[in-house]
Order: C-alpha cells, then sequence, then structure tokens
C-alpha cells in the first residue's frame, strides 16, 4: 500500500459512524460465508480515512488472514475499466474501432487473426478463447500479465473474426495491451 496521510473521518467530511455501518456490512458478508475476505481503504483527499481487513484469503483448511496489503484476483471486474479506458482513447481519436488490431499489437495478426479489429475484442467476435490454454500453469506460477499477452498474441482463433460469439477474456486483455501502448501508462 503507498504510503497515504492518515485523517480522521471527520476532518475529511466523512461520518464515522457511516463508515462503520458500511464496515459492518462487509465483516457480516464474510462472517456468513458471501465473500470470504476483503481488504478496503477508504481514500478522500489523497487522504486515508479508514483501513480494514476482514475474513480470509482462502476459504480451505489453511486459511491466511487477510491483510491489508492482500491483493485479490478481480478478472471480470476489469473488464469494464479497460472498455470504457479505450472508448475514451476512441473518444479522443487515439484508436478506432474498425482499426485492424495487427497494426496496433506487432505479433497478432498471425494465424488467422489479420481480419481482428479493435470492435471485435470489445464484443466478443474476434474468435479468441476466454482462457489460454495453459492459464492454470501461468497463474499457478504467478507468472507476469506480459507473459499472458505474449500467449495471446500466438494464439490460433476458434474461429474467424465476426463470424460467431464466444465470451473472451483474452480480447479483453489485448484490449488493455492496446491501451497500454498507446498510452505509455500500465
Amino acid at each position: 500500500m503507498p504510503d497515504l496521510d492518515l485523517a480522521l473521518p471527520e476532518e475529511l467530511g466523512l461520518a464515522p459512524h457511516r463508515l462503520q455501518v458500511a464496515l459492518d456490512v462487509l465483516e457480516r458478508a464474510a462472517e456468513s460465508g458471501d465473500v470470504p475476505g476483503i481488504a478496503t481503504a477508504i481514500l478522500r483527499r489523497d487522504k486515508l480515512a479508514r483501513l480494514a481487513a476482514i475474513g480470509w484469503r482462502d476459504p480451505g483448511e489453511n486459511r491466511l488472514p487477510v491483510q491489508p496489503e492482500t491483493i485479490f484476483l478481480v478478472a471480470s471486474l476489469t473488464k469494464p475499466v479497460v472498455c470504457a479506458g479505450l472508448m475514451l482513447l476512441v473518444q479522443d481519436g487515439l484508436l478506432s474501432l474498425d482499426q485492424p488490431v495487427a497494426s496496433l499489437l506487432k505479433g497478432f495478426g498471425k494465424k488467422g487473426k489479420d481480419a481482428v479489429r479493435v470492435r471485435h475484442l470489445f464484443t466478443h467476435t474476434s474468435g479468441l478463447p476466454d482462457q489460454l490454454p495453459n492459464n492454470a500453469e501461468l497463474r499457478a506460477r504467478h507468472a507476469p500479465i506480459e507473459e499472458f499477452v505474449q500467449e495471446g498474441l500466438r494464439l490460433e482463433p476458434l474461429f474467424p473474426a465476426g463470424t460467431g460469439i464466444s465470451y473472451q477474456s483474452m480480447g479483453i486483455l489485448m484490449l488493455a495491451e492496446i491501451a497500454e501502448r498507446l498510452t505509455g501508462q500500465r
């Protein structure tokens, strides 16, 4: 967690009792088993009002408690953020929905992916699979995201772009890579 100035909630215009109500809801969710664990930071004006770690990292036998710095895999929750960010690049004229992905990602246009356009990545019509064939192995060894990207560049599509629909996390990963390359920001 980056160093943040700590402040009393009321100094930030936050009601301490309302923060506690929110934290109580999170506690009950963990206690009931609705979620195994939660790490949260409540900030306002770049100041930390409350930090909480609730529940367990893993609900299995060897339970470890959540710590404030615990990192959780959020997976599909990132999809709307990535897509919104890419649409801002479209809005700003830095990207076209009809642009070939191969013009943006060197090495992408091989194995029948030369017809894939940016819009196909958004609409799950690119032909890319949801996960890599070696997804479990990459995750087990905590491979860096760049390895996932490189594996994605080498994929053969399940079908020609625009001819079918298949939920595909790999397409969103390619959108994230496009954003990073266009903006220089991760």
